[in-house]
């Protein structure tokens, strides 16, 4: 996915274990973790997205 130039990465659901994965990689340029659990993170990925388009 990196390589086809994703940087933004969404882990859905309870825990960060897919998190935790990706954090351990190593990217050249910067990347952009995001949680969604609640309806808190998920209106905050819905605002991170719409500033991206």
């Amino acid at each position: 996915m990196y390589d086809s130039g994703i940087d933004l990465f969404v882990e859905i659901g309870p825990g960060r274990t897919l998190s935790g994965f990706v954090k351990r990689m190593k990217f050249e340029r910067p990347i952009k973790i995001m949680n969604i659990n609640n309806c808190e993170s998920l209106e905050e990925f819905i605002k991170e997205v719409k500033n991206n388009e």
